[in-house]
């Protein structure tokens, strides 16, 4: 089931319209209690979304009269790498919650959020 979460594939903008999306499932899923994540990893997660989503705007918002500097470039991977990282544990850690969940309405609110996420994906 984790494969049916992986978004490898999306292009720069869309990968960041993704994980934003995705921030906000989880957020959301967080507050109802279908998930429950650690406020570390919630940050961290959160913070590159915020950093991946502040750098892919600064390259292409800005007129560059040359190349994009490096320094952006560079910032730009090692979020992404970092976004995709934390993202695949959540994935993970989703998909084995839903795996070993005995209770119906637990069971049924990690579907959704599948659902959910597969519908961000396939958008």
């Amino acid at each position: 089931m984790e494969r049916l979460l992986i978004c490898e594939h999306l292009d720069d903008k869309e990968y960041c319209r993704f994980h934003s999306a995705v921030l906000e499932l989880i957020t959301a899923a967080s507050r109802e209690g279908t998930i429950l994540l650690t406020l570390s990893f919630s940050c961290k997660y959160s913070g590159y979304v915020t950093l991946l989503n502040r750098t892919y705007r600064q390259i292409q918002e800005h007129d560059w009269h040359e190349a994009t500097p490096l320094i952006l470039k560079e910032s730009y991977h090692c979020y992404r790498q970092e976004t995709e990282n934390y993202y695949w544990i959540l994935a993970q850690m989703i998909v084995s919650a839903h795996a070993l969940s005995t209770y119906p309405e637990e069971k049924a609110g990690l579907e959704r959020l599948i659902r959910d996420i597969k519908n961000v994906i396939n958008e």
